[in-house]
């Protein structure tokens, strides 16, 4: 616990946490398995008094992380059915279809977009040494035209030989 604010020297902690009238902080770290997800703090214009309250400041802290995990993982078991669905409405489409293999890509890549929230996408086909862009969606403006590229060559050229998924965090920079 800290007794004196005159001991803090992050900026950050002297304007949100030694403002003018509070004399008492407590910061209480928010954990689930052992991760920190965030952070209580409560400031007090009295000196001391969270000197008798700090079990039960951890035990609302542990509250809220717990509130905090129940959200995550509800979300994700929203997500996870989400794309469950539509795994299921792929299939449907595959059992169900004419066999016409560009109808059911092309349904399958929407269904893909929608569930993944994309912008923009393409799908790429092997044949020998050569990928093709077989088919490509763009909500923002035209899609690409269809091009071909030898195996290992740019960056899905390079996904397609080593047959490993590649993230690219920032598209403009890579």
């Amino acid at each position: 616990m800290i007794s004196d604010s005159a001991s803090l020297v992050c900026d950050t902690d002297k304007e949100l946490l030694a403002a003018p009238g509070i004399h008492a902080v407590i910061l209480s770290p928010l954990c689930t398995d052992g991760i920190v997800k965030g952070i209580l703090a409560l400031c007090s214009g009295e000196a001391d008094t969270f000197a008798q309250s700090k079990a039960m400041i951890e035990r609302l802290s542990n509250v809220i992380s717990l509130a905090i995990e129940r959200d995550h993982l509800r979300s994700s078991v929203f997500k996870r059915k989400q794309e469950l669905d539509t795994i299921r409405q792929i299939g449907r489409a595959l059992a169900s279809s004419t066999f016409d293999l560009e109808k059911v890509l092309d349904y399958t890549l929407d269904m893909i977009r929608i569930m993944m929230n994309a912008e923009a996408g393409t799908l790429y086909l092997t044949q020998g040494n050569m990928i093709e862009s077989t088919l490509s969606f763009n909500i923002l403006g035209k899609a690409p035209h269809k091009f071909r590229m030898k195996m290992g060559q740019g960056i899905a050229g390079h996904v397609a030989a080593g047959g490993e998924a590649v993230i690219i965090a920032d598209a403009k920079i890579s």
